[in-house]
């Protein structure tokens, strides 16, 4: 008796999860492309990735000198008024360009060959499964900030894990449905779930979100720190009535403190979030300034947590001040050894290269640095032109 085979994961399984075509017409393979106009397709409700112009324009030039190789995926409107893309957002865009760019010039026959593109039609999708689908094409090419793929991932909790107990099997069913890490699928939960200076250090490109997270083990242990104090203001009437845009991003910061803000009034709630974040942002910016690699960032982020909960810090350590970590540039011991150094550094208006750390970065550095490298590398291009 023949044993069936497993199922695949990964792109295997995105491929798979296309395998019961339906299409409109009896005459064609099922799995072949019908040209659709490109005016009634519309972009995905699941599509958090946002492109920029350079990135459509280079993929446009890409298409007019190689043409088209991979068709897109649709599915049909409920309404029957067109089509929802499923992925292929940025070849639509770039025939957009293409067709719009030779109506200008008046080459009506050019701009007749992209008006409608090779799409697939996908019929009786689910909502679920739609979402998977975009966000695996999406991840598996890497597209998209840090920040776009962590709500991307985010999205799926809310689509596929209502079942899931810990972020941990929420993270492993998303990764399973997905063809994903369950590694990457649960940090970029994490990230997505962290206090806003975390998330906004990330956002920024000041810092690589793996490096980013090893922060998190001092937010709870900040706001029981800050919570008589938040107290004692909010029976005061010195708390703000009024929730800032930051307060509640996207549900994070609630989310990740129920616990600890537990039997607080509403005001005090926002006072404790407002005073622990300020803490929280003059440790990071501490961290920034001096270079922190992520071993001293877990290094002084444990002394700090020791240090809150009542326990002895080492004399001289960064952690032991109340504030941003101290001006001593050695502070918790002597200079770094080369290994423990991030590979690049990005200060907004500087960008650091370190290649001799390259060797020894995390893999998720590594591809930080990649992809930062290829925005560079497309502004560059844009400007040029």
């Amino acid at each position: 008796m023949a044993k069936s085979s497993p199922s695949p994961t990964g792109l295997g399984a995105r491929h798979d999860a296309m395998a019961p075509l339906v299409m409109p017409t009896g005459n064609v393979s099922e799995h072949a492309a019908q040209l659709l106009e490109i005016d009634k397709l519309s972009t995905s409700p699941h599509q958090k990735i946002k492109r920029t112009e350079a990135q459509y324009k280079e993929k446009a030039d890409n298409i007019r000198i190689n043409g088209l190789l991979q068709p897109i995926l649709v599915r049909p409107r409920e309404d029957g008024s067109g089509y929802l893309i499923v992925f292929g957002h940025t070849r639509v865009g770039a025939f957009r360009i293409l067709r719009d760019a030779a109506l200008a010039e008046g080459r009506a026959t050019d701009a007749a060959k992209y008006e409608r593109i090779p799409c697939i039609v996908r019929i009786g999708l689910t909502e679920a499964e739609a979402a998977t689908l975009t966000v695996s094409e999406n991840m598996q090419r890497n597209d998209g900030t840090t920040m776009e793929q962590a709500a991307q991932v985010a999205m799926l909790r809310e689509l596929l894990s209502a079942d899931a107990r810990t972020e941990k099997d929420q993270a492993r069913m998303i990764a399973t449905q997905a063809g994903l890490a369950e590694s990457r699928v649960y940090r970029l939960l994490r990230l997505f779930d962290a206090p806003q200076p975390i998330r906004a250090v990330v956002e920024t490109g000041r810092m690589e979100y793996s490096t980013a997270l090893a922060f998190m083990p001092l937010w709870r242990p900040l706001l029981a720190h800050v919570r008589p104090k938040a107290e004692k203001e909010a029976l005061r009437g010195k708390h703000a009535e009024a929730a800032t845009s930051e307060d509640n991003v996207d549900g994070a910061d609630n989310d990740a403190d129920s616990s600890a803000l537990k039997g607080m009034s509403k005001g005090a709630s926002r006072t404790a979030l407002r005073m622990a974040k300020e803490l929280l942002s003059e440790f990071i910016a501490g961290a920034l300034d001096r270079e922190w690699s992520k071993v001293r960032i877990e290094k002084e982020v444990g002394l700090k947590v020791d240090r809150l909960k009542g326990k002895a810090s080492p004399q001289g350590s960064a952690a032991a001040s109340d504030g941003e970590p101290s001006d001593d540039a050695s502070a918790g011991g002597a200079e770094e050894k080369r290994g423990d150094k991030a590979a690049f550094r990005d200060k907004g208006n500087r960008f650091i290269v370190y290649p001799e750390n390259i060797e020894t970065a995390s893999p998720d550095e590594r591809t930080q640095l990649l992809k930062r490298l290829e925005d560079l590398c497309a502004k560059i291009r844009s400007q040029a032109h």
